[in-house]
């Protein structure tokens, strides 16, 4: 089931990044070098769209659709920003930082560990297009329809 909500074009990347986890070896990297849960909250331009989308790095390895679903407390961040400021943030177009500083971003929770989620997209970004440009590697038909690593 694709991760994308219509009408939010950038959460394409979401589905990127569970093709790259879907590989034991890269789950067990990003869960080491990251150890973050956060939560994006991206609404399209009117507001009138929002979808949230939790990815685990720290116990799983997972991208969901939806909220936590354990305690709120364990989400060690959330970011609420624009459809086209996650299409910048994901393309790595910009940095969360800067997203920050000119109130593109608005964060709860710990900012380093934000940093370290920025990080782990952009990693996954790079895997992601190591696998279309070898033909799949963890699996060439998931690949072969994977959404482009630019949205």
């Amino acid at each position: 089931m694709p991760l994308a909500t219509e009408g939010l074009p950038s959460t394409a990347s979401f589905d990127n990044v569970h093709l790259v986890l879907q590989s034991a070896e890269n789950r067990a990297q990003v869960i080491k070098d990251t150890a973050a849960i956060a939560t994006f909250v991206i609404n399209n331009k009117d507001k009138s769209i929002t979808a949230s989308y939790t990815v685990d790095f720290k116990n799983e390895g997972t991208v969901k659709l939806g909220e936590y679903e354990g305690k709120e407390e364990d989400v060690d961040i959330t970011l609420y920003l624009s459809d086209e400021s996650f299409n910048d943030l994901a393309t790595d177009k910009t940095s969360a930082k800067w997203l920050i500083f000119t109130g593109k971003l608005k964060t709860k929770g710990s900012i380093l560990k934000g940093r370290t989620v920025e990080a782990a997209l952009k990693w996954a970004r790079g895997k992601h297009e190591e696998l279309i440009k070898n033909g799949g590697g963890v699996d060439a038909g998931a690949a072969a329809t994977a959404v482009p690593a630019t949205v």
